[in-house]
């Protein structure tokens, strides 16, 4: 006896080129922050508009003034926030410590702390009892950590001395027998923090919006490629650095082709979030979809609160276009997201479109299944009666979803020589009578597998080219 797991009424089974089953998740959007927040590690909140103050936002990707336009234009309001490290609010100097004033150094006596977040003066460097001015390098011991100005940060193995008192740059910097750059394994840190709650249930996130110091570490690449199929239903986006060319960088080579993969170039002013700026439009209620609300192409959708960078190189525009990169530029004087994609090529809504598909017969399916076995009159019986109830289930909600443009069409047949779906508007049911007879152990277990279709995704046109003769 293979009794079904109570949790899954209904399994979806997909073909599409031959991959199979997407997992079940709601399609909610969160913002993973690197230290960015005053929030502990490891704490996802969801936040509205009214706690964004309560972030005590750090100089990161997602600054308060995003959030804000991200509430005033998205009628969810809401938003989830994902910490993955904790950062202190203010620098810490111990005994020891350096800090530089122009030309000048001063060396720590004892315990201070800086002026603020962002001025890192302490708070009583003209207290002699606290700080001393010295012309001596620093001295750098194992285990002792330099963070570059390019904020990467490097581990001391063995005793160092810093260039001047003035400059404290470790001599043997570039040296891998006096310091080991440990970038990546914060970062790891980080992206393990991630892809915990990706993977447990808690919250299912259709996509995470993702700091850039995630976009070389190779955990962050092989946690997008585990998801890279349609069994996964996990999204992960993220800005390229500036000045990436996806034809040629070799990191971008690495994401190629992961339809779990939304890459976003940083076409916006500094200090504004291109990629945050596209998931806010994502989770936003253009794809809150119902009778009024259709899907739409997310590609040309209008971007509130942020301003493009200067027209992007036409070899530039091409290459990210090529290789399913969406940014933020002007098109008819309007600003809007171009591209639209995610890194295999395909429209984002075409996914978007296929999850919600899918999300919707298990939601639909299973709620008829309840309602079963709370109405006894209505019990899903396994007998033809019972079949015909699932057969004229599954064919109400894919036409709900026709309504809303989710799918192009759907039907219980399909003509390989012309590409036409037949019997339009139907799903094909095995029969009571041969189902039991040739699936015996399904029909003992209580597990019916004999309902499909035929389904197109909705598409959109993205190029007109009309033809004129003239004389």
């Amino acid at each position: 006896m293979a009794r079904p797991n109570p949790l899954q009424p209904v399994i979806v089974n997909v073909k599409v080129l031959g991959v199979n089953v997407p997992e079940d998740y709601t399609r909610v959007f969160g913002i993973v922050s690197y230290g960015d927040t005053n929030l502990p590690a490891n704490t996802l909140k969801t936040i509205s508009k009214s706690e964004i103050a309560d972030l005590e936002l750090k100089e990161g990707s997602y600054t308060e003034s995003f959030l804000n336009s991200f509430f005033t234009n998205n009628a969810m309001g809401q938003i989830n926030v994902l910490e993955t490290r904790t950062v202190p609010n203010i620098k810490q100097y111990a005994a020891g410590d350096y800090y530089v004033d122009g030309s000048q150094a001063y060396k720590c006596l004892q315990a201070d702390t800086a002026t603020s977040e962002t001025d890192l003066k302490p708070t009583k460097l003209s207290e002699g009892s606290y700080w001393e001015t010295t012309s001596d390098p620093k001295s750098y011991e194992a285990d002792d950590l330099y963070v570059n100005t390019q904020g990467e940060t490097y581990k001391c193995i063995q005793t160092d001395t810093a260039l001047s008192a003035a400059d404290l740059t470790p001599t043997n910097l570039s040296s891998t027998e006096y310091w080991t750059n440990i970038t990546s394994e914060i970062v790891s840190d980080a992206v393990q923090v991630l892809s915990d709650f990706a993977a447990s249930g808690e919250l299912r996130v259709y996509e995470w919006a993702c700091p850039t110091a995630f976009y070389t570490n190779t955990d962050f690449i092989a946690l997008v490629k585990s998801y890279s199929g349609v069994t996964a239903g996990q999204y992960f986006s993220l800005e390229l650095p500036e000045g990436t060319d996806p034809s040629i960088d070799e990191t971008f080579a690495l994401y190629i082709k992961s339809k779990s993969f939304a890459p976003v170039y940083p076409s916006s002013v500094e200090g504004e979030s291109a990629n945050g700026a596209i998931v806010g439009i994502k989770s936003s209620n253009v794809y809150n979809l119902s009778v009024s609300n259709w899907l739409s192409l997310l590609q040309w959708k209008t971007i509130y609160g942020i301003t493009p960078q200067d027209k992007l190189s036409n070899s530039l525009v091409k290459a990210l276009n090529s290789n399913g990169c969406s940014w933020i530029g002007s098109f008819n004087n309007d600003v809007v997201i171009l591209g639209g994609m995610v890194a295999d090529g395909k429209n984002w809504e075409y996914y978007f479109a296929l999850d919600t598909f899918i999300f919707q017969i298990i939601a639909g399916v299973g709620a008829m299944m309840i309602n079963g076995s709370n109405n006894p009159s209505q019990a899903v019986t396994f007998d033809q009666n019972g079949i015909n109830m699932v057969k004229n289930k599954l064919a109400a909600i894919s036409n709900t979803m026709f309504t809303y443009r989710v799918l192009g069409d759907f039907g219980s047949d399909y003509d390989t020589n012309t590409n036409a779906i037949l019997n339009v508007g139907e799903w094909a049911a095995i029969d009571f009578a041969a189902y039991k007879a040739n699936q015996y152990q399904d029909w003992q277990d209580g597990i019916y597998n004999g309902a499909s279709c035929y389904a197109a995704i909705g598409r959109f046109i993205l190029q007109v080219v009309p033809n004129i003769t003239v004389e």
